[in-house]
């Protein structure tokens, strides 16, 4: 490898992906939307909200990953956790609406404790990922300081 080339792999702050195919994937994103939204039209009643949901949720997560693997930092991984968790509870959601009375009620509140417990280990993760990176500064800071 010359030295043209190490500075280019080092001034590449995309996380290997060109801003060219960043937009082509996108656009891959978008019409893979169109497509699956497509599909729900075939679908009656919840069946086909339920259809519309997921394939928004495809959508959301996909973009979350796109951006995670354009330019990854801490920031974009919470977006993709936090799509991640709030996609499966919009459709638990709408899956609880196919039912009725107490079923119903039942449902939505099995699913918003899933949500809720998921989303609380999330935040759990960050802070312990947060903490065992100041322990670690602290301890170069008293290896330095010796």
């Amino acid at each position: 490898m010359n030295k043209h080339e190490i500075a280019g792999a080092t001034d590449d702050s995309s996380g290997g992906m060109s801003k060219a195919q960043y937009k082509a994937a996108r656009k891959d994103i978008a019409h893979q939307y169109e497509t699956d939204r497509s599909a729900c039209k075939a679908m009656i009643g919840n069946a086909r909200d339920v259809c519309i949901e997921e394939a928004k949720g495809r959508e959301r997560i996909a973009e979350a990953e796109l951006k995670t693997d354009y330019s990854p930092s801490e920031k974009h991984r919470h977006e993709l956790r936090t799509a991640r968790i709030e996609v499966a509870h919009a459709v638990a959601k709408e899956t609880c609406d196919s039912l009725s009375g107490n079923a119903r009620d039942i449902c939505r509140n099995e699913a918003k404790g899933a949500y809720l417990a998921a989303k609380g280990e999330a935040e759990l993760g960050e802070q312990s990922a947060i903490g065992v990176a100041a322990r670690d500064d602290a301890a170069a800071v008293r290896r330095d300081a010796v």
